[in-house]
């Protein structure tokens, strides 16, 4: 039964399992080594209480430490783009089957990032177009912030102040291409009408010959907690380009609704 009265005050207790599972989500949505140090910044915790965390793990068999002084999840617990359980597991398993439909559809790479602590968005699950001239996006990369279409979703939908405290954070925006739009009030117009429309597009800003369209995943309390995105190279899109918006709008919202009654 559902209830509506506010949870209590984190103890520490339960901040130390908020962090075990931040620290497991992490090891699981990307299949590689991470060093302490990359996962303590990763999560923002200190390497002291990283390292009891990732001990304690190993103890009970869910991470293991390599040669190589790297940390991973123990192979026995990962599929193949990665952990199976917890909220993104969660997350995973409601948009897969709309990922794959949607890249059948419209025959376009179709993607799902979340944004990590550091802030960049991760790809956490991946839809290959089976299209002879495509733009593969490979499980794990990660895209700035500012420049890429998921990106700019988490700034238009983020918690009051993200985007504000981004610009704050990072004054000096760089150019990945000519194309790039890095000036902080340019970018909040832009993020004004990714709100209106609830889609996001990206015109080789990031990566030239490569276009983006990406759509806010929401959760019931209207949270972005990730972003769809169809990756194409830039010809297909404007071949396609009402179709394409149209179809990544529509599966945002079938996903944040799916995800909501979850």
């Amino acid at each position: 039964m559902k209830s509506d009265e506010p949870l209590p005050p984190a103890s520490g207790n339960v901040k130390s399992a908020q962090r075990i599972l931040d620290l497991l989500e992490l090891l699981g949505t990307e299949v590689r080594g991470w060093r302490l140090t990359e996962i303590a910044s990763e999560l923002d915790i200190p390497k002291s209480s990283c390292l009891m965390l990732l001990q304690t793990l190993a103890q009970r068999g869910y991470v293991e430490k390599s040669q190589d002084n790297s940390w991973s999840m123990r192979s026995a617990l990962l599929d193949q783009s990665g952990w199976v359980g917890g909220r993104t597991g969660l997350l995973r398993q409601i948009a897969l089957p709309e990922l794959k439909a949607l890249s059948h559809r419209i025959a376009q790479t179709a993607v799902l990032g979340v944004l990590t602590a550091k802030p960049e968005v991760k790809v956490i699950d991946t839809v290959q177009s089976t299209a002879d001239i495509r733009y593969e996006i490979p499980l794990g990369t990660r895209f700035p912030v500012f420049c890429s279409a998921m990106g700019r979703c988490f700034l238009a939908f983020g918690r009051p102040g993200f985007a504000e405290s981004y610009f704050a954070a990072t004054p000096r925006l760089p150019k990945f291409t000519r194309y790039t739009v890095n000036d902080p009030d340019t970018l909040r117009d832009l993020i004004a009408e990714i709100r209106r429309q609830r889609h996001a597009i990206n015109i080789e800003e990031h990566v030239i010959g490569a276009a983006s369209v990406a759509a806010p995943i929401l959760d019931r309390d209207g949270t972005i907690v990730a972003a769809l995105n169809v990756g194409c190279v830039t010809p297909s899109y404007f071949e396609n380009q009402t179709r394409i918006n149209a179809a990544v709008h529509e599966t945002g919202l079938r996903i944040s609704a799916l995800l909501q009654t979850a």
